[in-house]
């Protein structure tokens, strides 16, 4: 298994690895994963890509990026947690794509404030944002869940989205 990144109560964050391009095809080629994002994956040369990008963001700047999240009570990949620029902008946003059966049982929630901690403690940040498609409740619940506000709507990743954000001093203050 490639190096820990982030332990919680119930998740190991880790690198990706090789190995894992077929998780990132198992998400996105499953239709109720990417239904509010694009369409799904139809071959593995995508998911290879999608794993080449994931390594990039590593490159440029080794705080921040994509880990895999793994379940602690059976070793299994649950999906990935991030922590990486905002559609190319010099915010920092958090992030998630989990398995469908692994929806409802609060990872999102738990990965996604592990890294909002992180973030806010170790590499100093202003402020995180999360964005999601309006239509998608759950995605909007776990970042509310984190403490991330909704700012606005907006139009990011080349779609409209929901614009949520925390503060550093709102951070602090939940603690």
């Amino acid at each position: 298994m490639s190096e820990v990144f982030l332990i919680t109560e119930r998740l190991l964050l880790r690198e990706f690895t090789e190995a894992d391009i077929d998780l990132i095809f198992r998400l996105d080629s499953n239709p109720k994963v990417m239904e509010f994002l694009r369409p799904p994956t139809t071959t593995m040369e995508e998911a290879n890509a999608t794993y080449q990008k994931i390594l990039n963001t590593r490159k440029k700047d080794i705080r921040f990026g994509n880990w895999v999240g793994i379940s602690k009570s059976d070793n299994q990949p649950i999906g990935w947690f991030c922590l990486k620029d905002l559609d190319n902008t010099t915010t920092i946003e958090v992030g998630f794509r989990l398995l469908p059966e692994f929806w409802g049982n609060g990872y999102a929630t738990e990965g996604a404030k592990a890294l909002i901690k992180y973030g806010f403690e170790l590499c100093q940040l202003p402020l995180i944002a999360g964005v999601t498609k309006p239509e998608n409740i759950r995605s909007k619940n776990a970042l509310q869940k984190c403490g991330l506000k909704f700012l606005r709507n907006d139009y990011i990743y080349e779609t409209q989205v929901h614009y949520f954000e925390i503060s550093v001093t709102d951070y602090k203050a939940t603690q």
